[in-house]
């Protein structure tokens, strides 16, 4: 899948092809259709945000999608995916959620 990666903060952003993530029980895979990155995502790409995440990771915490497989959605499903930003971020900065890097 085609992606944006932060790899170090300060530089700009690259588009890398990465491998298409499995989800787990309880989860979905989701064609990211439309997705923003916004200040909360230029700010930790910085690294200077309160909780900076360690490169590389994928950024945004919001977008919009197809699902392709989930147990609680049917495929082609259309959803908007909105992450409570300081879970989402915390999370993934604690390596709690695989999917985010």
């Amino acid at each position: 899948m085609a992606a944006i990666v932060v790899t170090e903060h300060g530089a700009s952003p690259v588009l890398a092809e990465l491998p298409l993530p499995q989800p787990r029980a309880g989860e979905a895979l989701i064609k990211v259709t439309a997705a923003a990155l916004n200040n909360v995502d230029l700010a930790l790409a910085s690294g200077r945000f309160f909780a900076p995440m360690p490169p590389p990771y994928v950024p945004g915490v919001e977008g919009r999608g197809r699902v392709v497989r989930s147990e609680a959605f049917e495929p082609g499903s259309q959803l908007l995916v909105a992450a409570n930003c300081a879970e989402a971020m915390l999370g993934c900065n604690l390596r709690r959620r695989p999917k985010c890097a």
